[in-house]
């Protein structure tokens, strides 16, 4: 997969959005951030993952502070693809708890699958949960803004215009706290070939056909449009599944495209045709040896005795033979 900058947790559950509660001052204050708190499926603690191909620890909240939450501050050490753009990319969690805090260090390097932290109740929250904000370039510190409320210092955006939903990954949607969020673009597969009469095909004549791993597998991602060879077929789940590359298997119905039959009695006639080609071949070979065996030597054929051993040279002229016997010697 691209690197992709996704939501962190395996079931999207937003308690409170960046523009209700006590988060609303955060949007209308100057500076501002855009926090929303995630929680998980229930009130258990629930992880929070790599959002990125490799995020690093930048920043860790300072517990001789008493005016926020436990902080950690994380930034993408390459360029992320974003629903706003690309670019390098930082995201703060705010609340995890006292114990989980301390392992923690700046320079610790997290990749994608790797869990990070869990939600946490640190700084009296209601219930465990994570208070996020992401955005652009870094962000290592916090600051008051106008409204009062403590805001993350950087370029601050709002998270649905940031992290994608990996539909793989994010298996469960419980709230989308009704905001806009874009999910992972599917790749598009699949290398067409030619029209072959002598050979199994299918043709994707629709967008957005579906290939799989295995017959109602894994989604590998939509094939292009294109004839393809197949050279297995599967019956499963009421449908015929075929398979048209490495282990890429697709459902061909009337509405997405066609299915070609090799036709048997094209190649018959190809077998046919090359067999009179081997008898005419042989026919004209047959008839150059009847030719040669024809062949009137005898009223050019001349006879010279050899007297002694030695080396001897004759002059032939242009289109003449020379016929030689051999004899072994004692």
């Amino acid at each position: 997969m691209k690197n992709y900058f996704i939501f962190p947790m395996e079931t999207l559950n937003i308690s409170q959005s960046y523009n209700e509660g006590n988060h609303l001052p955060h949007t209308t204050g100057t500076p501002k951030d855009y926090p929303i708190d995630i929680c998980g499926i229930d009130s258990n603690q629930s992880a929070i993952f790599c959002p990125c191909d490799e995020i690093k620890v930048v920043g860790v909240y300072n517990p001789s502070r008493t005016d926020y939450a436990n902080t950690l501050y994380l930034k993408s050490t390459t360029e992320c693809i974003t629903p706003s753009g690309v670019g390098e990319v930082f995201a703060t969690y705010t609340h995890i708890n006292d114990a989980e805090i301390s392992k923690f260090y700046v320079g610790q390097l997290f990749h994608r699958g790797d869990i990070i932290c869990y939600e946490g109740t640190s700084g009296n929250a209601t219930g465990n949960h994570i208070h996020l904000c992401v955005g652009f370039g870094n962000c290592t510190n916090m600051i008051q803004n106008n409204s009062g409320k403590w805001v993350m210092k950087g370029d601050n955006r709002h998270p649905e215009d940031m992290m994608y939903i990996d539909s793989k990954f994010t298996t469960t949607i419980k709230n989308k706290a009704n905001l806009s969020w874009q999910y992972v673009p599917v790749e598009t597969i699949g290398t067409p070939v030619s029209r072959n009469n002598l050979i199994n095909q299918v043709e994707i004549t629709k967008d957005l056909v579906r290939g799989y791993k295995n017959p109602n597998g894994e989604v590998l991602g939509y094939i292009n449009k294109g004839i393809y060879n197949y050279t297995e077929t599967s019956n499963n789940g009421n449908y015929t599944w075929y398979l048209i590359e490495a282990d890429c298997w697709v459902v061909i119905t009337s509405e997405c495209g066609n299915i070609y039959i090799a036709d048997s009695t094209i190649e018959d006639s190809k077998v046919t045709e090359l067999e009179t080609k081997i008898k005419n071949q042989q026919d004209y070979i047959n008839s150059l040896e009847v030719k040669l065996k024809n062949m009137d030597l005898v009223p050019s054929l001349k006879t010279f005795l050899v007297p002694e051993t030695g080396d001897y040279y004759i002059f032939l002229n242009q289109g003449e033979i020379l016929t030689y016997k051999i004899t072994s010697s004692n």
